[in-house]
């Protein structure tokens, strides 16, 4: 059960793209664990836990990318389509995958491309290898520091249910 109505949520990730609009973001990778809470529903209740949270300004739902150990908990917590849930295995044959880097051609699958991502650099969640995966392999993307964006939409907020 959702701690709060889909209608809530959807409320949630329209003032995230209104913000993401005003700051020039058609995209937004979401890395902070409290902030992919606030947006889906879900808490992983683990650091340990690869995922992340892409928010497009044209579609209607979240992606959520991560893990696929847990999978089934995040389509049992999400307000979202399952089909916007996509695991990821941290390896594929003979070699390692990093999640940005699967985030990444997944972005190039769906069109993505060619737009403007903003991603929460400053976050424990996202290193300096996960920017070089993204800015490798989305090289006609013009990606730009998105944190503190959904902090600010919480903080702005924090008086109101949701």
């Amino acid at each position: 059960m959702l701690p709060i109505s889909v209608k809530d949520y959807k409320k949630r990730l329209d003032r995230t793209k209104q913000s993401m609009l005003k700051k020039g973001m058609e995209v937004l990778i979401i890395t902070e664990s409290e902030n992919l809470n606030y947006l889906s529903g879900y808490s992983s209740g683990s650091f340990r836990t690869d995922q992340m949270l892409i928010v497009m300004v044209d579609e209607d739902q979240p992606l959520w990318i991560g893990d696929e150990a847990v999978a089934n908990d995040v389509k049992a917590a999400v307000w979202f389509y399952h089909e916007n849930i996509i695991p990821y295995s941290t390896s594929s044959d003979s070699k390692m995958i990093h999640l940005s880097e699967f985030a990444a051609e997944i972005l190039s699958q769906i069109g993505q491309s060619n737009r403007r991502i903003g991603i929460e650099m400053d976050s424990y969640f996202f290193s300096g290898s996960s920017y070089e995966f993204f800015t490798r392999n989305l090289p006609n993307a013009k990606i730009s520091d998105a944190s503190y964006l959904i902090d600010n939409i919480r903080l702005h907020n924090r008086d109101q249910a949701t």
